[in-house]
């Protein structure tokens, strides 16, 4: 697993752009700096960038060249800094997220007496888990799968009748417990 630097943030500002803001003694606008995109541990190379540098603070602007890879474990790797997670909570807001990510179909749990679906919308999140109770002392975690729309979906092959259950959803580098 990666290093993550808490003390730089990085946060996605339009589909293709991720702006980066970081001490200004770290970074000099006349320097060239190492700068790759890690998805699912694979490095690409970012070499459009700019760096302005502000009494307080040092902007980055990081142009990808490619629309940001939502669903994968994603984390910008910058020389001098070290590994930094990518803040996507402004996503929700651009104008292209509707499209690319309404659903309207269920969403929840559908219990039968020999399978439970379960399926939980999470557009932004690298993965997501369900947790269920097995008994009242037993539970299992299971890896559950990205569909259409920024969906995840796992079937049970059991009787889950009054069996309760949450998700653990990550979201750049935060993991939630939530309810559905």
């Amino acid at each position: 697993m990666a290093f993550i630097n808490i003390n730089a943030k990085a946060k996605l500002m339009k589909l293709d752009v991720v702006e980066l803001n970081v001490s200004p003694d770290l970074l000099s606008k006349d320097e060239n700096y190492l700068i790759n995109i890690s998805i699912n541990n694979e490095k690409i190379p970012l070499k459009d960038y700019s760096i302005k540098n502000f009494e307080k603070n040092s902007l980055v602007s990081i142009k990808l060249p490619f629309q940001y890879p939502f669903g994968k474990k994603v984390y910008l790797e910058f020389e001098k800094i070290g590994n930094i997670n990518i803040d996507l909570s402004n996503a929700l807001y651009f104008k292209e997220f509707d499209e690319m990510f309404n659903f309207d179909g269920e969403l929840g749990s559908f219990y039968k007496k020999n399978v439970t679906t379960f399926r939980v919308w999470a557009p932004i999140a690298e993965d997501v888990y369900l947790w269920y109770q097995i008994d009242d002392v037993k539970y299992r975690i299971l890896p559950m799968e990205r569909k259409e729309k920024g969906v995840y979906e796992i079937k049970i092959k059991k009787d889950l009748l009054n069996h309760g259950y949450r998700y653990f959803i990550n979201n750049y580098g935060h993991t939630s417990l939530v309810l559905d």
